[in-house]
């Protein structure tokens, strides 16, 4: 525990810590009634990584694709959606199929290892997708030989902002849904025979791939196109898209963990924890705690049931939660012999740390139970002040639980430890590869007002 003292002239505060749990505290610390003394008390929380075993995966804002391989083992994503039928694209007897193209919206992000190629497959589904809500691991059967495959280069400004190629195995589709169009089939205009016909689409990464890619399937920002010229010679087109319909085309993503080979194998069900201590390993040998969107890992902390310092004649003003953490990429090399000096290097494989992460109230089983709120009834959320998420080295995660601890755990006196969760926000699991590694124990901080004889 550190005691660190700083003394301010200001006014008094309200003395009564059930009076100041029911007010908007806005910032007791910097703009306090004189004359008050401020102690801040420092106290370090218990902490464990755990992992859901599953998380609703269906309709995200952005599907994530491919394969990487981080700390906690290789995870995978991997987008399914459907597609709704043309509109317009008028086809006639005497018109010529040329080519079949599937074309993705690059979302901008990628996170991994850059240094390498990376090769996608995509395939047709032989079965609907299910219907919602569906969960991370959750998957749907598709035809065994790919329609095409596509190669990019993955490093900074070298990622095309649509990835674009023929699908070289799917003349045969091609032909028969240009026959359908010139038919005038009324598959090609019902959204739901549509999607009984061509019941979707799957990207698969290839194994050898090193990242994960963002794609943006929102208003026709995925599709294959049907490329074929008229009588005349004249190119046309038409495209089947994502997010065109009213009935809107369905999509979901796997996001796989396989932590077979790390600390974190240990992590079969919800219920199991990797206590702080014991995931010591080169570079963090006094141990690590993890947060990770794809793989659904969060941090258990265990809050103390009576405030750190409290003594007679304080009144708390301000509870925070801190984390220290590194900026996934970066490793420690011990010291050679003859050396004291501890080298910081950076792997080529950086991870963005997560633009903030949501506290959660939780169970006795690791279940998330509820965000905690502030006096607003906002979400808490911790946000990295102290660095950029990008290129930082270290960051410093700064959550404010003065409401929650003083209404809520106040009350609970002497019952115990309470247990919360930290994560990437629930709703934002589905676009979140972002990884945070603690490689010190969270801290609970104690900012306290006690008044100062003039």
């Amino acid at each position: 525990m550190k005691d660190m003292k700083i003394t301010i002239t200001s006014l008094l505060v309200p003395a009564a810590i059930l009076l100041l749990a029911a007010c908007d505290v806005k910032d007791p610390i910097h703009d306090p009634e004189p004359p008050v003394k401020v102690t801040v008390v420092t106290e370090e929380l218990p902490a464990l990584t755990v992992k859901r075993d599953s998380f609703a995966t269906s309709s995200p804002r952005m599907l994530l694709l491919g394969r990487t391989d981080d700390i906690t083992g290789v995870t995978l994503a991997t987008p399914y959606f459907t597609l709704s039928p043309p509109s317009g694209g008028e086809v006639r007897a005497d018109h010529v199929y040329d080519s079949i193209t599937f074309f993705a919206r690059h979302g901008g992000t990628v996170w991994g290892d850059t240094t390498y190629m990376q090769q996608i497959h995509l395939y047709r589904l032989r079965e609907l997708p299910p219907s919602a809500p569906v969960f991370n691991n959750a998957t749907v059967p598709h035809e065994a030989e790919p329609l095409g495959s596509f190669t990019f280069w993955p490093g900074a400004g070298r990622v095309p902002p649509v990835l674009r190629f023929r699908l070289n195995n799917a003349d045969a589709l091609g032909r028969e849904m240009l026959a359908m169009l010139a038919a005038g089939s009324s598959v090609m205009g019902d959204a739901a025979k549509f999607r009984e016909y061509l019941k979707g689409l799957v990207v698969m990464a290839d194994p050898s791939n090193t990242c994960i890619s963002t794609l943006d399937p929102s208003a026709g920002g995925m599709g294959i196109t049907l490329h074929w010229h008229d009588g005349g010679g004249t190119a046309r087109s038409c495209s089947f898209v994502t997010g065109a319909a009213e009935d809107a085309p369905y999509m979901f993503m796997s996001t796989v963990n396989d932590p077979a080979g790390t600390l974190y194998s240990v992590l079969q069900q919800q219920t199991d924890a990797l206590p702080f201590a014991d995931a010591a390993r080169q570079g963090y040998p006094d141990g690590q705690a993890v947060v990770c969107g794809t793989g659904g890992y969060m941090v258990r902390m265990e809050l103390p049931d009576a405030l750190p310092g409290q003594t007679e004649g304080r009144t708390p003003a301000k509870v925070e939660i801190r984390w220290h953490v590194r900026q996934p990429g970066w490793y420690t090399t011990p010291p050679v012999e003859g050396e004291e000096e501890v080298k910081e290097e950076m792997t080529n494989t950086p991870y963005p740390l997560p633009a903030a992460v949501r506290l959660y109230e939780t169970d006795g089983d690791n279940r998330v139970k509820a965000a905690v709120t502030d006096a607003e009834g906002k979400p808490v959320d911790a946000i990295l002040t102290d660095a950029s998420p990008t290129y930082a080295k270290d960051g410093i995660y700064t959550a404010d639980i003065t409401h929650y601890y003083l209404s809520r755990l106040s009350r609970a006196a002497g019952q115990g430890m309470v247990a919360l969760l930290a994560g990437v926000p629930v709703d934002e699991l589905t676009a979140s590869a972002g990884l945070m590694v603690m490689d010190s124990l969270p801290e609970i901080r104690v900012h306290w007002h006690e008044p100062v004889e003039e």
